[in-house]
């Protein structure tokens, strides 16, 4: 296990991505269980046509390339710019490169702390990533959040598509119970074995160490020094929240 300057640990969840892990194997499977899924990730093409033209050539660093889906998003809207795209995990990237991804994209197999870390200080006009914060320990979460402020230009974007539990206990649970039953849809596909690693993954999610909470995250998100820190997006338990530095 490597670790970092400050001495912590780069943790690396056991239930995630393991070589007999279906969900790696079948990840872009998921948009049959969210019906909202391509919806959910074109936001964040949205979010960044906002910020720029389709002519303009920003600096975009995306943290968690996964299979590439939200790397897409973010090529259609800004197909000039250059794009890092950093993934702890191998296979996911494997899956990225063999969609139509043009060459002003990198793909860097690294962890995101540790690249952040190396990097420079007002570096990228935008950071974008997606279902991939809510995975994270909640300390080791917050020091991502402070390094992607850090490596911001000034007036950057921040954009971060995720699975976040509402602020409303009562109704993240009725919502949260919803949305795993949406995931029988594999046992008539034969994949129940899939089904049952996704919801062994939702329930690791909601441990109190990691659940990703919209309000917790939004005022952390203000104590770093963001601002214009809003949810531009919710559909049962994805939505997507942006900031500024």
């Amino acid at each position: 296990m490597e670790k970092l300057e400050n001495n912590m640990d780069i943790k690396k969840r056991e239930d995630l991505f393991n070589t007999e892990n279906k969900i790696a194997e079948e990840y872009d499977l998921l948009k049959l269980a969210i019906p909202h899924h391509d919806e959910f990730q074109a936001q964040v093409s949205v979010e960044l046509s906002k910020e720029f033209t389709q002519e303009s050539e920003p600096k975009i660093l995306e943290l968690g390339s996964g299979t590439g889906l939200t790397t897409m998003e973010i090529i259609k809207s800004i197909p000039g710019g250059t794009i890092s795209s950093v993934d702890l995990e191998d296979g996911m990237v494997q899956q990225a490169k063999e969609k139509n991804i043009p060459e002003n994209v990198e793909f860097i197999v690294q962890d995101a702390l540790e690249y952040l870390k190396n990097s420079q200080e007002n570096t990228f006009d935008s950071v974008v990533t997606g279902y991939t914060l809510h995975n994270f320990e909640n300390d080791f979460r917050n020091q991502i959040l402070e390094e992607v402020y850090r490596v911001l230009k000034p007036g950057g974007l921040f954009i971060n598509a995720d699975k976040f539990a509402l602020d409303d206990e009562i109704e993240y649970k009725k919502i949260y119970d919803e949305q795993i039953s949406m995931y029988d849809v594999y046992d008539a596909l034969g994949k129940s074995d899939l089904k049952k690693e996704w919801v062994e993954h939702y329930a690791v999610d909601d441990k109190e160490n990691i659940r990703l909470v919209e309000g917790i995250f939004k005022n952390k998100l203000k104590e770093i020094g963001f601002s214009s820190v809003e949810t531009t997006y919710r559909e049962m338990l994805e939505a997507v929240v942006t900031a500024k530095k």
